[in-house]
């Protein structure tokens, strides 16, 4: 077994991305990024998937390019060199708990992403009562100290949810007494899953044909359905973001 495929946390060594692979919904036919996709195992279980790649160590993109992704770019997480919604699922393995900017981060993956958004971090809370009954407990802190980790659980996913007003559903695993500690996976599960997904929400907007129909996406238009009128775009993105703060209570109606 590879060694960036093992999650060691708490004295447990498992699997990683089987355990998430059979908890999460993907298509062939979507669009999926790996954002800190490592030396690319992951497109090892997903060949013949539309599956992108970047990470930023230069090192690790170069041995996972001969792996199964269509494309690996060498890029930071909070500036990816992708279009606003290119892709249609993001996977995030093993990075948030590393970052400075978790939010910043999150409001990237937002940008480039139409779809779900997978994140899956160690579970802290399961990982310090494990250290705390074996008498370790300085080990675990020293070694997220060093490592400049962040403490992740499911009130973490909570924050990243809230703050960008998304919808989240947690799912949880673990090496061993799977059943039982997913009871209370908050507590005692050794990874958690967060499948994060963004509302949205369809306005319309009166014009001389009457026809327009636009979804926004944090003010972007995503479609627009005028099959027999040439209307001008940006009256309607002017529209459409007036509309949207109207429904947020961000100005008044005149």
């Amino acid at each position: 077994m590879n060694q960036d495929e093992i999650r060691f946390h708490g004295g447990e060594a498992y699997n990683l991305y089987p355990n998430v692979l059979k908890r999460i919904s993907l298509d062939r036919t979507e669009k999926i990024l790996d954002v800190g996709c490592g030396v690319g195992h992951l497109s090892e279980y997903l060949k013949g998937f539309n599956l992108h790649g970047c990470d930023v160590t230069e090192s690790f993109v170069k041995q996972a390019k001969q792996k199964f992704y269509r494309e690996v770019k060498v890029a930071d997480i909070h500036n990816l060199p992708y279009e606003d919604g290119e892709f249609d699922k993001i996977i995030c393995l093993g990075v948030f708990e590393y970052l400075e900017d978790p939010y910043g981060a999150m409001k990237e993956l937002l940008r480039v992403c139409k779809g779900e958004i997978i994140i899956n971090v160690p579970n802290y809370n399961s990982a310090g009562l494990r250290h705390f009954v074996f008498g370790t407990w300085n080990t675990l802190l020293v070694s997220i100290v060093q490592d400049q980790m962040l403490w992740t659980n499911r009130k973490f996913y909570r924050r990243l949810a809230k703050q960008h007003n998304l919808r989240l559903q947690i799912k949880y695993f673990s090496k061993t007494f799977e059943s039982i500690r997913n009871l209370w996976g908050n507590v005692f599960a050794g990874d958690i899953i967060g499948i994060f997904s963004q509302e949205i929400k369809t306005v319309e907007i009166e014009h001389d044909c009457g026809c327009i129909t636009a979804n926004f996406k944090e003010g972007v238009i995503m479609k627009k359905k005028c099959e027999s009128h040439d209307v001008n775009r940006k009256w309607v993105f002017l529209m459409l973001l007036h509309k949207k703060k109207l429904m947020e209570g961000k100005v008044e109606e005149k």
